[in-house]
């Protein structure tokens, strides 16, 4: 049973205090002190049990009420976040881009032919890979790989008689000739990886003006790079040939520059100019190749920096 109890000190009354009689283990009666706000408490209960109450209210109308309409903006909301993510795609390569995954000709002009994936890996191709018959052509391998049968005289990438082409961003390997160009001018050949193809890693045949940069030619049966027949007038920068017969072979082919080059433990040559004049070699790195680190035949006024 609970009482209450004013206390008086002077003239100023205080309280009321709160007890509670009860009966102990014994049986024995006593009182014990309950606090001064014994009389709100059940209105504070009341109150918290008020607020819990008028929420779940509200929950419940948002859900039945609001939430088709609001569930189905999330809903365009997230639908418009993956068209946009979904156009991605379309914005990184531009209108005039086009994005591939099989072997094909490329024969639209003023366009850029992005790959999307690896070919060959599982099964290896046979056969060329891509053939570049138009001019302004441009190829992005986008780091992928393409991998040939190693039998046959196929190609990975082939171009003939065009002009500014580009060719960047590819790892090609296990074809007769990882790159091949003839007659191909005016381009620009860079960031490509042309290792253990059967013939050359990256051929140039009568194809002057054009810039090849950092390339790796590595372990390629005959050459890593090969400028053959007038092939003249080109920029090699940042050539990485080792492990071939000979790392870079020019025939016939002058007033080159050659910047930057390492051909390395080559199983003839690091460098090899034959019938070739004219031509600039800058820092290059040409060490334990089996024959010659640079060897010349019948080659003329060329330059060592």
């Amino acid at each position: 049973m609970a009482y209450k109890k004013y206390i008086r000190r002077g003239k100023k009354l205080h309280g009321p205090y709160y007890y509670e009689s009860y009966r102990d283990e014994s049986g024995k009666i006593r009182k014990r002190y309950l606090g001064t706000s014994m009389e709100r408490e059940p209105f504070l209960k009341n109150k918290i049990f008020f607020v819990i109450l008028i929420g779940l209210i509200i929950a419940g109308f948002i859900f039945l009420v609001v939430s088709p309409s609001y569930f189905s903006k999330i809903s365009e909301g997230v639908t418009s976040i993956s068209n946009i993510f979904g156009n991605l795609k379309e914005v990184f390569f531009g209108p005039g881009d086009v994005p591939i995954d099989t072997c094909q000709e490329l024969n639209q002009p003023n366009t850029v032919y992005v790959l999307q994936s690896d070919i060959g890996v599982s099964t290896p191709r046979i056969g060329t890979c891509f053939n570049i018959t138009a001019s302004n052509v441009t190829l992005n391998g986008n780091g992928f790989r393409i991998i040939g049968d190693g039998i046959g005289a196929d190609y990975g990438v082939k171009a003939e008689q065009v002009v500014n082409i580009t060719i960047r961003n590819l790892n090609v390997s296990k074809f007769y000739d990882g790159i091949s160009l003839n007659g191909v001018n005016d381009s620009l050949i860079e960031n490509n990886i042309a290792n253990n193809n059967v013939n050359y890693g990256i051929l140039l045949s009568s194809s002057s003006n054009n810039n090849l940069a950092n390339i790796t030619g590595n372990s390629n049966y005959w050459f890593g790079i090969f400028l053959y027949s007038s092939s003249n007038n080109n920029q090699l920068t940042g050539i990485t040939a080792n492990l071939n017969l000979y790392g870079i072979l020019l025939y016939s082919s002058s007033n080159n520059n050659l910047t930057d080059i390492t051909a390395n433990s080559n199983l003839h040559s690091g460098i090899y100019l034959e019938f070739s004049s004219n031509n600039n070699l800058t820092d290059i790195t040409a060490n334990s190749n089996l024959v010659e680190g640079i060897l010349l035949y019948s080659s003329s006024n060329n330059t060592f920096n």
